[in-house]
């Protein structure tokens, strides 16, 4: 069984933080006075970070503080920059590819979903494996909030030309970023004019993961 410290440690990394990044997270979005020695112990599993601490940690990294503790055996899903859910309703568009883009198709009929769904304007369903290593798999429902800029890193609903995608969003000089989440695919990165066709429809701000 795997100790707390290489469960925070596994957990961190597969979320894409570096040991600054996570300290940048803790310190700033849970007010913690914590550094990258203090980090690496608690990796190490040389020092065990306070009950309210491990609350926080459990939190970014998206799991039960039971998990981090070695009571449940498997981390529940969620996304690095989604919210908790909570129960509504709301029209469901269609698929997005999590791979390839695929077709765009503006006609979709909607449908009124019932789940855990939380500040979004409507869902989609995860197709495709380039998103599995931020545990949206295919058959996932994806909460997409409306607007046309996010922040670099986050995870967003991109059309392509008329071909809609879900990816990583990052700004670069001149250009955007498209980054999955599975390292058989490789970035797309537009510059230029390329940019013309590239339209964030908005931020993913929920999942619920389908259940077999």
């Amino acid at each position: 069984m795997k100790t707390l410290g290489e469960r925070i440690r596994d957990l961190r990394k597969q979320a894409g933080y570096t040991q600054n990044e996570f300290i940048d997270i803790l310190k700033k979005e849970y007010n913690l006075k914590a550094d990258r020695v203090m980090l690496s112990k608690w990796e190490c599993s040389k020092q065990c970070p306070h009950i309210e601490t491990l609350k926080c940690i459990a939190n970014a990294l998206g799991v039960s503080l039971d998990y981090l503790n070695g009571i449940e055996e498997k981390p529940k899903a969620k996304i690095k920059n989604i919210s908790e859910l909570h129960e509504t309703q709301m029209p469901m568009y269609g698929k997005i590819a999590c791979g390839s883009p695929i077709e765009c198709n503006t006609d979709f009929d909607i449908e009124t979903l019932s789940g855990n769904i939380v500040n979004g304007d409507f869902c989609v369903v995860a197709k495709g494996d380039s998103m599995i290593n931020a545990r949206i798999f295919e058959g996932d429902i994806v909460t997409i909030r409306r607007q046309s800029i996010v922040e670099n890193g986050e995870i967003a609903a991109v059309v392509i030309g008329d071909e809609a995608t879900l990816k990583r969003v990052y700004y670069i000089e001149n250009g955007i970023m498209l980054v999955p989440e599975n390292p058989a695919y490789k970035p797309m990165v537009f510059t230029g004019e390329e940019c013309a066709n590239v339209v964030v429809l908005g931020k993913a701000v929920s999942m619920q993961t389908k259940l077999n």
